[in-house]
């Protein structure tokens, strides 16, 4: 099971690459060379993905096995699947406004942003950077799948706290439930899934 796990986290960096590998390849008048620097980022982003699986493999207790109450996810652990999504993110958002124009740039990242947050969330409760560090979003009353309406609170928490210089994001470090603002307003928690 563990292979299988770390042999997809190796292909989130692929799947989130390939729209940019086939821009490039597009508009490249040289598409071979063009292609080698995102070879090397996927490369980077794997070797990434696997040291970050086997650090937090390592790190956490399992949650289930001598506990009733579920892993709370740490600050840290939550800031590496948070830069995992912006880089997923920022790499297809650049390839859409690239192919439908810097006038729809405001409104596409708008979508795209909110889209990839409260789907995943609302769908299983996980991000792909969350997936890959072995988080899950729950609800903070019994650790149930928290759906779309909690997504959906939860991502208009996150903006909020994003907007105030991050200090709603900053607030888990703090928080003896692990918290942020995101996670109060949605009433959720982050836990370790123990994957």
């Amino acid at each position: 099971m563990r292979l299988l796990n770390s042999a997809y986290r190796v292909t989130i960096p692929l799947v989130v690459l390939v729209p940019v590998a086939a821009y490039v390849l597009r508009t490249s008048s040289d598409p071979v060379v063009a292609l080698i620097p995102f070879v090397i980022l996927w490369l980077a982003a794997s070797a990434l993905g696997i040291a970050v699986s086997r650090y937090v493999g390592r790190s956490r207790p399992t949650p289930g096995r001598g506990s009733s109450e579920p892993v709370l996810a740490g600050f840290w652990i939550r800031v590496v699947a948070f830069a995992i999504d912006w880089i997923g993110i920022l790499l297809v958002g650049f390839v859409l406004i690239a192919d439908l124009g810097a006038g729809a740039a405001p409104w596409v990242w708008v979508a795209m942003i909110a889209a990839y947050f409260v789907g995943c969330w609302g769908a299983n409760g996980q991000t792909l950077g969350m997936m890959a560090v072995g988080l899950r979003v729950v609800r903070s009353d019994d650790a149930g799948h928290i759906g779309w309406v909690s997504a959906v609170m939860r991502f208009v928490g996150l903006t909020i706290g994003v907007v105030c210089v991050y200090i709603g994001v900053i607030w888990v470090a703090f928080d003896s439930r692990k918290q942020g603002w995101q996670d109060h307003i949605g009433g959720t928690l982050v836990i370790q899934t123990g994957e």
